[in-house]
């Protein structure tokens, strides 16, 4: 169920929601396996590959901005 929420999430670029996934694949683990320092560790690593994602967008976004602006000031 969550590989499909976050494939679902993904296809949107809703970030919140692949955090909210990551949120709950931690408390699952937590919950099944009573470990909540590894629950904890593997949402961690798993929220971090999603918000480095999302680092890497909001950089695209401000590198076309600064182009943009420096394009147009240029004109």
């Amino acid at each position: 169920a969550f590989d499909k929420a976050e494939e679902s999430y993904q296809s949107l670029g809703n970030v919140e929601g692949r955090a909210e996934i990551a949120l709950q694949r931690g408390v699952v683990l937590n919950d099944s396996i009573g470990k909540p320092d590894d629950a904890r560790a593997q949402g961690l690593i798993y929220l971090a590959s999603v918000l480095e994602g999302a680092l890497i967008i909001i950089a695209s976004v401000m590198v076309v901005a600064a182009v943009s602006t420096a394009l147009t000031r240029n004109s």
